[in-house]
């Protein structure tokens, strides 16, 4: 299979370094960062360029376009690719926040969205790594019946899962998958200012947060988020969340995040409608 890339970040490497693992052609990568282009060339052996217009000829032998740059780009990017790719080739974009149809009302042939449920591994990551990273991964995938038919060979192949959603969902799945990946990050965040307030240090707060975070996992891997729960909410010991919110009152931005969670925690275990 050829496949063209255009945007060079880390979601173009690790495509590209998949691409590469299974067999694939790389033909060209697309960036106008020149900086990205040069490392994106002499990692994969293939040209590289700053438009769509110089890689005419690559993109028009492509089976495969992968958009990979920023959510803010991908319209600009399908309007200009218009011109340069034929109804057969397939189309994919890797945001988890915009569907397919950003781009199929410009492009004549295929297209569809994947967006694996993991973070993405550094460009410094090998291709055998990049195939592991993805392994058992779930991936989501919404669009045409061709590019959708063509993306779940690719999850396939890295022994990835695949979960397919309707294509108005899209903006909602990725705010369950900020929850689940980035929002952790905040809380953790919190936690550990909170705990070097107290007189943890750095080190110690980091370890202790992260320790706790990783039982929290063990637990969800076998238990509902309800029967996981451990705490003051799990307890009903409102005396114990009384004396907390009144700790807080000195932080009020914690304040109101704990007083979001302590809501949604509590219509979680049933405590209120």
């Amino acid at each position: 299979m050829n496949v063209v890339f255009i945007g060079l970040g880390r979601m173009g490497f690790l495509q590209a370094r998949l691409a590469r693992y299974f067999g694939d052609t790389i033909l060209a990568g697309i960036d106008i960062d020149t900086l990205a282009d040069s490392a994106f060339g002499a990692k994969f052996m293939c040209a590289t360029y700053d438009c769509l217009d110089d890689a005419a000829d690559a993109l028009a032998n492509a089976d495969l376009v992968w958009i990979t740059v920023t959510d803010g780009e991908i319209e600009s990017v399908a309007k200009n690719l218009s011109g340069w790719v034929n109804e057969n080739t397939v189309v994919l974009h890797t945001s988890g926040a915009l569907s397919s149809s950003y781009i199929r009302r410009f492009l004549r042939g295929p297209v569809a969205s994947m967006h694996p449920l993991v973070a993405c591994p550094l460009r410094s990551a090998t291709d055998e790594e990049c195939v592991c990273h993805y392994a058992d991964v779930y991936h989501v995938i919404e669009g045409d019946e061709l590019a959708v038919a063509l993306a779940q060979g690719l999850v396939a192949r890295v022994g990835g899962k695949i979960a397919q959603i309707s294509c108005d969902k899209k903006v909602y799945y990725h705010a369950a998958a900020v929850f689940a990946s980035n929002y952790p990050m905040t809380l953790v965040d919190i936690s550990q200012k909170m705990l070097v307030e107290c007189g943890f240090d750095e080190a110690s707060a980091r370890e202790a947060t992260c320790r706790m975070l990783e039982e929290s996992l063990h637990l969800l891997r076998q238990k509902s988020p309800e029967l996981a729960l451990t705490g003051p909410v799990k307890r009903r010991d409102a005396g114990t969340i009384d004396r907390h919110r009144e700790a807080l009152l000195a932080k009020p931005e914690y304040l109101a995040v704990y007083d979001a969670l302590l809501m949604a925690t509590k219509r979680m275990t049933g405590w209120i409608e």
